[in-house]
């Protein structure tokens, strides 16, 4: 993006080849070979698939059009030419792509709101006492709960805000990935992150890992042992996972067994035989939930697994469930979420609750809440706050945002505390819980929490300078390897200068911001030099130089991020997401940005300067248009071309992600022989995209005009 700013500002806003041509070829290289990359990173016979599909459906469908929109701007509308319009409107579609992936961060394009099996922390709380009944027990019995107290921890659709908070912890852990990259490329100081296994409740883990075991047999099993769903759910979707000899097909037989739901009344029965491709580890069935429209208690049946008749295979661990489902009839009681301890530090902005209405969701209703003071102090560490909260009908959990202040350190260390209080329901039938009170603490710090990163540990000039110049950042250093020694000295001269930037504690954080975008802007201009004295000493062509060299540069940091993050997560939303997301951006800012500049530029001269006469008097008709009033000019051939190449190749790409997810089951990884032919196809693409870009240049006439 800085290249593109820099390039157009130091050539007096005429456009050059070297930023939008790294734009292109960054975009080509992050899909083409960030995808082969991640293919290759998996063990073998394990794969990552796209969760969140929303999202990645918003990010591709805009990197596409980013550079369709690119090629019909300089092509079709006005052909050489950038008008202001089409600047603001390359650079407002950012903010446009950021609205509608926080709307889909933020759920709003599922019609109903699911609980879905998670990790240990995230699931509902109603435990099994006959967890370890063996096959010969009744399942129809009603599955009883360990503790009457613990009722539901996540039995209203605030399971559905615990797994989006989790799926934002792991985006924010996308940067981490990237730190560590970074880290392990330049022998510095990585951040610790848990891999998915290391989350992982140890039941299902060791049930998991059993079934990955087994050599002669494919092992059927459950995602999970517990399932929730809401009564209006219609479809409850529950996963079956094949473990153990996946290279051939086989047959498990699905089945429902009443407990305290009876079927008819609570759901519908049901018995089938799941048929597994060879290869496929999972398969999803739909169990129709009844919604009587009747307060009622939660009901509970139970899930089971077993072979049909001559089936081969077996059952593993866990081969029965439960499926909870959570009446949403009642008016509904209210308390604050349980799990979680309410604790910020002072230098966040805001303290961040989730107000849940259990026992049902029925009706609009209104709830008085309130700060109350504890050793904290209204107005000095938090904001007063007493006012109403709004619940739609069906609403069951709501978020809470309290105004934290900033203050000078305390003499003492200890937390400060404040309230936060459910005071009373203004109207409606609903009640208020035992637990009115949320208590708040409140702990002082002098650095930043960088939206959820670790809090940096004595973050001064003298630790950052004593980072600098140790290997590793000063940790680990009798475990560091020659490769790390040797990168560290290679690297040391710029990390010696990046130790200037001011720490992240001064000014909040600001003076660290922009310090640095300036000496990136500064390194940025460096490279800009030397990749065209490169390219010139060797006789390629700043637009074939962009695309390659330029292009390979800025993205291996991306490239190492997202391998790591396909190797640590449970799915490829980071891998992946990352890919399209930045190339999008890459155009709508990093194009839009310094066209609208170069655009407003040239529309303010009231005719064109004596370069720009020069420099555009051999394309006649070009010139015969505007040589009264000037234009931003882009000359579209090779960039126009390029656009067109990796958008049909991006296309084909898209399509190779869909045939993988419907065929092996991920989009990414898979049995050994699949992954690596993926790798190949998506390799060969970028090689072809790399030939027909830089043949056009060099011989043009070989080529159709566009």
């Amino acid at each position: 993006i800085l290249l593109s700013i820099i390039e157009i500002t130091g050539q007096g806003f005429f456009s050059g080849d070297l930023g939008p041509g790294t734009v292109v070829g960054s975009a080509a290289f992050n899909l083409y070979v960030i995808t082969a990359m991640c293919m290759m990173a998996l063990p073998e016979g394990e794969g990552r698939k796209i969760d969140n599909l929303t999202t990645f459906f918003i990010t591709s469908f805009h990197s596409l059009f980013a550079y369709l929109w690119m090629a019909i701007s300089l092509l079709v509308i006005s052909p050489d030419v950038v008008e202001l319009w089409e600047a603001l409107v390359t650079l407002g579609a950012m903010p446009w792509l950021t609205f509608w992936v926080w709307c889909a961060d933020n759920n709003w394009f599922r019609k109903e709101q699911q609980v879905y099996p998670a990790e240990q922390e995230l699931q509902p709380v109603h435990k099994n006492k006959d967890a370890g009944r063996t096959d010969g027990d009744d399942p129809r019995q009603p599955v009883q709960e360990e503790d009457a107290t613990a009722e539901r921890n996540s039995d209203t659709d605030v399971g559905m805000i615990k797994r989006t908070q989790s799926m934002r912890e792991k985006n924010v852990n996308m940067i981490k990935h990237r730190h560590n990259a970074l880290a392990q490329f330049i022998g510095g100081k990585s951040k610790s992150i848990p891999t998915h296994d290391e989350q992982q409740d140890e039941r299902l883990r060791k049930a998991r890992e059993d079934a990955d075991a087994e050599t002669e047999l494919p092992v059927f099993q459950f995602e999970a042992e517990n399932y929730a769903f809401l009564e209006t759910v219609g479809q409850a979707m529950v996963k079956v996972t094949r473990g153990g000899k996946i290279d051939l097909s086989a047959d498990v037989l699905f089945a429902t067994a009443d407990g305290s739901g009876v079927a008819g009344k609570a759901y519908e029965a049901k018995e089938e035989v799941l048929h597994f491709a060879a290869g496929q580890r999972d398969k999803t069935t739909a169990i129709t939930v009844i919604h009587d429209k009747v307060w009622n208690d939660d009901k509970q049946f139970a899930l089971q697994l077993s072979l049909p008749e001559g089936g081969v295979g077996k059952v593993g661990a866990i081969g029965k469930a439960v499926v909870t489902i959570i009446d949403m009839d009642g008016p509904g009681v209210f308390c604050w979420m349980e799990g979680a301890p309410h604790r910020f530090l002072s230098s966040d902005s805001k303290a961040h609750l989730v107000v849940e209405r259990r026992r049902g969701c029925s009706g609009a209703v209104r709830v008085r809440v309130k700060t109350v003071e504890g050793t904290a102090r209204e107005g000095v560490h938090f904001g007063k706050m007493d006012e109403e909260m709004v619940w739609d009908d069906g609403e069951a959990a709501k978020g809470l945002q309290v105004e934290l202040k900033q203050f000078a350190q305390p003499e003492s260390d200890e937390p400060l505390l404040f309230y936060v209080e459910l005071a009373a329901v203004v109207n409606g039938k609903a009640e208020i819980g035992e637990s009115r009170r949320a208590e708040v603490f409140v702990t002082w710090n002098a650095g930043s929490q960088l939206d959820g990163l670790d809090v940096l540990e004595d973050a001064t000039w003298a630790e950052q300078f004593r980072q600098a110049l140790s290997v590793g950042g000063g940790e680990g250093v009798e475990d560091a390897g020659t490769t790390d020694l040797v990168m560290h000295y290679l690297s040391i001269t710029w990390k010696l200068l990046a130790a200037f930037i001011p720490p992240p504690y001064m000014a909040g954080g600001w003076a660290t911001f922009w310090v640095a975008l300036c000496m990136i802007g500064v390194v940025t201009a460096i490279i800009g030099d030397l990749a065209s004295i490169f390219g010139c000493l060797v006789g390629l062509q700043d637009s074939v130089t962009a695309i390659t060299i330029v292009a390979l540069g800025t993205s291996l940091p991306d490239t190492f991020a997202s391998v790591l993050a396909i190797r640590a997560d449970d799915n490829a939303d980071n891998a992946i997401g990352n890919v399209t997301g930045s190339n999008s951006i890459n155009v709508f800012l990093g194009l839009g940005l310094p066209w609208t500049m170069a655009a407003i530029y040239w529309g303010a001269k009231s005719e064109p300067t004596e370069k720009w006469h020069a420099k555009y008097r051999d394309h006649p008709a070009l010139y015969a248009k505007y040589k009264d009033t000037g234009a931003f000019v882009v000359l579209g051939g090779s960039l126009g071309f390029n656009t067109l190449v990796f958008t049909i190749l991006t296309l084909f790409a898209f399509f190779l992600f869909g045939l993988r997810r419907y065929t092996v089951g991920y989009e990414i990884g898979g049995p050994k022989n699949v992954a690596r032919l993926s790798a190949c196809v998506f390799f060969m693409l970028w090689i072809v995209y790399i030939l027909l870009s830089s043949l056009q240049v060099y011989h043009p006439n070989s080529f159709i005009e566009i």
